[in-house]
């Protein structure tokens, strides 16, 4: 399967339509609809992205210390 590389570029998209919150969403749990799920959401202003946020290509492959930063 090929990998996919993290972009914004849907984000960017929706802000070109009107859309001023975007959230991105992920969740963490054992099987669909089977035992305990935790979801989150975040919404972040794109102007104020940084640039760091480029090289995270799997937030389990982040460092402690890169999430320190």
């Amino acid at each position: 399967m090929a990998k996919n590389n993290p972009s914004y570029h849907y984000e960017y998209l929706f802000t070109k339509q009107g859309f001023s919150l975007i959230a991105g969403i992920d969740e963490a749990g054992r099987a669909p609809l089977a035992g305990p799920v935790a979801a989150g959401a975040v919404i972040l202003d794109l102007s104020a992205i940084h640039p760091w946020l480029a090289d995270v290509q799997d937030s389990k492959l982040v460092s402690a210390r890169m999430r320190q930063k």
